[in-house]
């Protein structure tokens, strides 16, 4: 959210006809476009591959390695990225095969960053190693979130949410049938007054 905020932040300057005559061909240009592609769009990507990790692989992905991974591709990225957008400020030009001493400063930690990134990328791939080594069942729920089978997950947590509302003893409505279901409105919650309806396919005995 913050690299994407971050784009769209900057991306309202070169949208500015006025700001847009400064910044046309800077370095400015460059930091807000990667911000969103190397930034936002990338950010999402890995934490997609390690949302779905356990479904795609059927083992738990080793947590150290990921911190490692993400941490430093984070800083690697503000460190790259930011100093674009003071170096456009200052008029330096794109494509261009040398620049002023005076840029130098900012070059250099955008090379920094850019080495921790390729630093991250290792830990990346150490993570999938220890990964494989470990060999880690995953469990269905870490940390609060779902990460197996998120569909199935919240089909079970429905179906424990009514059995404890049968032994809670609460109060049914009469069942209104729908074709061969009988749809219930569980009354759950008194000081709402909020109603849950629930379709129940009837037994044949």
């Amino acid at each position: 959210m913050y690299f994407f905020v971050l784009g769209g932040l900057s991306g309202m300057f070169v949208a500015h006809i006025g700001f847009d005559t400064i910044f046309h061909d800077t370095f400015y240009v460059i930091g807000h476009f990667h911000v969103m592609l190397a930034g936002a769009a990338v950010s999402a990507v890995f934490a997609a591959f390690y949302f779905y990790f356990a479904a795609i692989f059927g083992i738990r992905y080793s947590r150290f390695f990921a911190y490692l991974h993400y941490g430093l591709y984070t800083s690697g990225q503000l460190l790259t990225l930011i100093p674009m957008f003071w170096l456009g400020y200052a008029g330096m030009p794109r494509r261009i095969m040398d620049y002023p001493v005076a840029f130098g400063g900012w070059h250099s930690m955008c090379s920094s960053g850019h080495l921790l990134i390729v630093l991250s990328l290792v830990f990346f791939l150490f993570m999938l190693l220890d990964s494989f080594y470990e060999n880690r069942a995953p469990t269905q729920r870490m940390r609060g979130v779902s990460r197996l089978n998120t569909r199935l997950g919240f089909y079970a947590y429905e179906a424990r949410k009514l059995r404890a509302l049968r032994a809670a003893s609460l109060p049914l409505l009469r069942p209104t049938h729908v074709g061969d279901r009988a749809l219930f409105a569980f009354c759950w919650t008194a000081e709402t007054s909020s109603v849950e309806y629930v379709f129940v396919t009837p037994r044949a005995d």
